[in-house]
C-alpha cells in the first residue's frame, strides 16, 4: 500500500471544539495514538470512486414486491372506506400491527395512519396539542420552535401565535433560550430529533424538562427513525406528540403518521383501528378528536408494504438497517 500522502495533501478541516470534546470523553487506553494510514489517491481517482458508489441501485426493500402484487389483487382496489369492519379484518390487522410496530419503535402508545403527507401530519400535531388544552386551558394556544420548524407556519396559517427558538452554533436547541421563551400560554413546544446537520439533538430531553415543567407538551419530527430504530426511542426524550414520513420504514410509502402518548390518544383522528375480542374493529370513540383527515384509518397501500417489511426485517434486521444507514453519512 502507498505511504499516505502528507497532513498538507488532506482535505479535512482541522477539529474543531466540539470535535475534541467528544474525543476527551474516550478513555485514553481506547484512543488511536497515531491517524490512520490511508491510501493516496488522487482527487480524479476519488471522482470516479463516488460516482461508482453514486450509480449504484439502490438495495431492495422487502415489502415493495408485496406491495405491488397486492395492488393488483382483485379484492385490493375495490375495498370500500365504509366496509363493515367484519368484512375488513385483513386490512384492519395490518394497518393494527403498523401502528403498534412505530408505539414500539418509538414508545409513544397510539398512532394514526391518517395523514397523507409529513406537511398534514405537522398540521394536526399544532391542532391536537391546542385541542388537548381547549376544556381546561383554553388561553394556552402558543406554539414555540426553531426557526427550521414546519410547525411554525401552520400555527401562524390556524392563527395562532409562534414564538422562533434559537439553536445553538452546534445546531442543538438553546436550553436557556427555550426556557425564557416557554411561559403559560404555550401549548406546544416542537422540535426535531435531529439537528439541522443529522446529529441526534443533544438537548432535546431539556426541552422536554422546560414545557412540562411550564405545563406545555413537547412535540418532535421524528425525521431519523429509520437512522435511530432500535437504538433510541422518542418516549425516553419526553416526546409527548410524534410525526414523520412513513418512508422513514418503507421508501414506497408516501403517507405520514402522527403519534401521542396514551392520555392524549383521545384528540388523535378518528377513527383509530382497535383490537377486541371478536377481531379488529375501528374506534371512533374520541370525545376530543381533531375529526377525521382521511376516509379510512389508514392508506392500506402504505400499510401492507410497511407490514411485509417489518414481519421480514424482525428486530434485529431494523437495527442493522439503522447501523448501515447511520454509516453511510
Amino acid at each position: 500500500m502507498p505511504e499516505p500522502p502528507e497532513r498538507s495533501n488532506w482535505h479535512f478541516p482541522e477539529p474543531g471544539p466540539e470535535a475534541i470534546e467528544c474525543l476527551q470523553q474516550v478513555a485514553a487506553t481506547l484512543r488511536r495514538p497515531t491517524p490512520p494510514a490511508r491510501a493516496a489517491r488522487d482527487e480524479g481517482a476519488l471522482r470516479a470512486r463516488f460516482a461508482d458508489l453514486a450509480a449504484l441501485p439502490p438495495p431492495s426493500w422487502p415489502g415493495a414486491a408485496a406491495a405491488r402484487r397486492a395492488a393488483g389483487l382483485p379484492g385490493f382496489g375495490s375495498l370500500h372506506p365504509h366496509q363493515p369492519p367484519p368484512t375488513l379484518q385483513g386490512a384492519l390487522e395490518i394497518m393494527h400491527e403498523v401502528a403498534r410496530a412505530l408505539a414500539a419503535l418509538t414508545g409513544l402508545d397510539r398512532w394514526s395512519l391518517q395523514p397523507s403527507s409529513l406537511p398534514v401530519a405537522e398540521r394536526a400535531a399544532v391542532r391536537l396539542a391546542v385541542a388537548s388544552f381547549a376544556r381546561t386551558q383554553p388561553g394556552r394556544t402558543e406554539v414555540v420552535a426553531p426557526a427550521d420548524s414546519a410547525a411554525l407556519a401552520h400555527a401562524r396559517d390556524l392563527g395562532l401565535p409562534a414564538r422562533v427558538l434559537a439553536r445553538l452554533p452546534s445546531g442543538d436547541l438553546d436550553a436557556e433560550a427555550l426556557e425564557a421563551a416557554v411561559g403559560d400560554a404555550t401549548a406546544l413546544v416542537a422540535a426535531s430529533w435531529l439537528t439541522p446537520a443529522g446529529r441526534l439533538d443533544r438537548n432535546l430531553l431539556a426541552a422536554g424538562h422546560v414545557a412540562h415543567a411550564r405545563g406545555a407538551l413537547l412535540g418532535v419530527d421524528a425525521a431519523g427513525l429509520g437512522r435511530l430504530a432500535g437504538h433510541a426511542r422518542l418516549r425516553e426524550a419526553e416526546a409527548d406528540i410524534a410525526w414523520l414520513s412513513l418512508d422513514e420504514l418503507c421508501p414506497v410509502a408516501t403517507g405520514a403518521a402522527l403519534g401521542v402518548r396514551a392520555p392524549l390518544t383521545q384528540y388523535l383522528p378518528s377513527p383509530l383501528v382497535s383490537k377486541e375480542r371478536s377481531g379488529y374493529g375501528l374506534d371512533d370513540e374520541l370525545p376530543g378528536s381533531i375529526g377525521p383527515l382521511a376516509l379510512t384509518a389508514a392508506r392500506l397501500g402504505d400499510a401492507l408494504p410497511i407490514y411485509v417489511a417489518l414481519r421480514t426485517l424482525g428486530e434485529a434486521g431494523l437495527r442493522r438497517r439503522a447501523a448501515a444507514a447511520a454509516d453511510s453519512r
